[in-house]
């Protein structure tokens, strides 16, 4: 969490300095004293009205700077008889020497942007800059005017002692704007600010705040609890000001931030530190948020309180965490990491905004989906992921893949989710079931991406968005990862059988020798000829031919245990090694693949009868040489052709 304790002076306390920020004086005490007696600055020109800060209008500025996240904050009114101050905010350090008539001065004689910023960075601008170097001069490096209200005479002038942003967001300058309905009403009905502090104007403060558009508002005690709050906040929260009022922040906030920001409630109304930072929050529906916080000191209902406000940047961070995604995953793509470690990010990524999520990544392969990565959130989700049959048709994402659409099963247990994966997810807490297909540069689907929820619903706009990134970029990892696994295959693997090829062949060999000398262990092997191949495949035509190789692999394969491998030699040649083997097991297994070829072989309208011919031969223990065991095997082959064929023969 980025949590950043300040006290007015230039720079930030981080948040392990807590001595270093005890030292500051509080900028509250000080503002009750001075409020109602101090002129906007001193210094005032001459001709110039001096005029009384006014509490009510100290309050505006305060909250002006706190929306801006400034560091000072003026309210003036422009006159024939020159600015005349109506109100500021209080920093501390040395921040309170600031001379305000000389800000305001500059501030209202210099040019602005669109968004109202004057300079964003007065150490970035031109050399002589007129307005640079009077800020510089103030130890201010940012300063900005928002007409407030009365055709721009009445102005928030905003200063700070770091750079600040080229304009100002919308949603601040839409608040702020608000903040002048307020100034405006003081004005049509009194002439003077002391006039305005006696109308009681602090009462209407809170309802034009709950007013503002596009930015939370909160009042919270130094315990945390919500006194108040506007429908900005609500609505990030997941609820209702009604319902939230009287609850405490601490609790929608994750565990291993409460202590800090429990803290910065504290420091705020004691020590009157104003505290600036981003705050992660857990919604009442289990989402995480990311928030930009500043909060102050205010008073409200004649006591001190923590005034927050609070803007919701997950969008921001989610992007910025997508970036990151992105980085990563295209390192691990060129570096060829394994697809399990390299989509494991993407179901991280997912979890930032939503912690209790789970995440799958599925694969397509030939007509069934893998589960390539599988991360959950929590223990409902867990339980799903580990039961899930990936083969369930009706199931969300078979859909998405079949279709390459997006599926958002917004609520399984409503009727149109039926079969196995709608009652997984009943039993195991699962009642959201949301679908990516994860599609290569042609079009055509690979696979999906899968987001499982606890809570019922849908996306939101930015959420969705989010997602459709993170598919593209998954699908453009597993599209990669299949071209360079099927170049890692062509290379290691017969390309029409997808049997061993005689690299891999030697390559497995010199392993089981290597292992054979620690372990002391035997090493078997048996060649298989196809009997009569030649004859079938000149009758019935070379694709028939082909497609009995296939077959072969297939059978031969089942009568193989787990470790064994079976290699392409030759045209219809082909070698199986047995590991750890002796002579029993040898005589075993060739014995089951003389089985499998019992029954005819179905090629198109054909039945075709195939038997191998096989030898077998077990080489030393301790390890033998590779090819004496391989020429072995193959005198033994023919010595079951001699035999009669479709036979196998054990060499002595």
């Amino acid at each position: 969490m980025l949590l950043r304790w300040h006290a007015g002076t230039p720079g930030f306390i981080s948040v392990g300095a807590s001595d270093a920020a005890r030292s500051f004086r509080s900028p509250g005490a000080e503002r009750e004293k001075t409020a109602m007696t101090d002129s906007i600055g001193p210094g005032n020109r001459p001709g110039d009205t001096p005029v009384g800060g006014d509490r009510h209008m100290d309050r505006i500025a305060t909250l002006g700077a706190c929306l801006a996240g400034c560091d000072v904050a003026l309210v003036i009114r422009s006159g024939d008889d020159g600015c005349l101050g109506w109100g500021r905010s209080w920093p501390g350090g040395d921040l309170r020497a600031v001379d305000y008539p000389r800000l305001a001065a500059v501030v209202q004689a210099a040019p602005t942007d669109d968004d109202g910023v004057v300079m964003a960075d007065a150490a970035a601008a031109p050399e002589g800059d007129v307005t640079a170097v009077a800020l510089r001069g103030m130890g201010l490096a940012f300063a900005a005017r928002v007409p407030l209200s009365m055709g721009g005479r009445i102005s928030l002038i905003l200063a700070g002692c770091q750079a600040g942003p080229q304009g100002l967001p919308g949603h601040v300058v839409c608040g702020l704007r608000v903040l002048g309905d307020l100034v405006r009403d003081g004005v049509n009905t009194a002439v003077t600010p002391l006039a305005m502090s006696a109308s009681g104007l602090s009462a209407d403060l809170i309802p034009v705040m709950k007013r503002v558009v596009g930015v939370g508002f909160a009042f919270l005690d130094e315990d945390g609890v919500f006194l108040d709050l506007n429908g900005y906040v609500a609505r990030l929260l997941g609820g209702e000001p009604a319902s939230l009022t009287g609850s405490s922040f601490l609790d929608l906030t994750p565990v291993h931030y409460r202590e800090d920001v429990a803290e910065s409630f504290r420091r705020v109304i004691h020590d009157g530190l104003r505290v600036r930072g981003e705050w992660p929050i857990l919604t009442t529906e289990g989402v995480l948020r990311r928030t930009s916080v500043s909060s102050e000191r205010f008073e409200y209902g004649g006591r001190p309180v923590c005034l927050s406000v609070i803007a919701d940047v997950t969008h921001q961070y989610a992007d910025h965490a997508l970036r990151q995604a992105q980085a990563r995953l295209l390192k691990q793509v060129v570096l060829e990491k394994p697809l399990p470690e390299l989509l494991r990010g993407v179901g991280e990524v997912v979890r930032t905004h939503r912690p209790r999520a789970g995440v799958l990544v599925m694969h397509r392969h030939n007509d069934g989906l893998d589960v390539e990565s599988a991360v959950a959130g929590s223990d409902g989700t867990q339980a799903f992921i580990d039961a899930l049959a990936t083969d369930d048709t009706r199931a969300p994402w078979a859909t998405s893949v079949t279709n390459n659409r997006q599926v958002m099963a917004a609520d399984l247990g409503a009727d149109e989710w039926r079969g196995e994966c709608a009652r997984l997810a009943r039993h195991c807490g699962v009642r959201g079931v949301w679908c990516w297909p994860l599609r290569a540069q042609d079009g055509g689907a690979l696979g999906c991406l899968v987001v499982l929820l606890e809570r019922t619903g849908l996306p939101v706009e930015w959420e969705a968005e989010f997602l459709d990134e993170l598919s593209d970029l998954t699908g453009f990892a597993l599209e990669r990862q299949d071209r360079i696994e099927g170049l890692r295959r062509s290379a290691l693997y017969d390309d029409l059988t997808g049997a061993a090829n005689r690299t891999l062949l030697d390559d497995r060999l010199a392993a089981l020798r290597a292992g054979d000398a620690r372990a002391g262990s035997r090493t078997a092997v048996l060649l298989l000829d196809l009997d009569d191949f030649k004859a079938i495949n000149d009758t019935y035509g070379h694709a028939c031919g082909d497609e009995l190789l296939v077959a072969a692999v297939a059978r031969i394969r089942k009568a193989l245990r787990a470790d064994d491998t079976v290699a392409r030699v030759g045209g219809d040649e082909f070698v199986v090694v047995l590991a750890d083997a002796d002579e029993a097991t040898a005589r075993g297994v060739a014995g089951r693949v003389l089985e499998q070829f019992d029954e005819p072989v179905q090629l198109g309208t054909h039945s075709v009868a195939i038997r191998p011919s096989v030898g077998a031969a077990v080489g030393p223990a301790g390890g033998g040489d590779p090819e004496a065991l391989l020429k072995a095997a193959d005198q033994a082959m023919y010595n079951a052709k001699r035999a009669g064929k479709g036979t196998y023969y054990l060499s002595a």
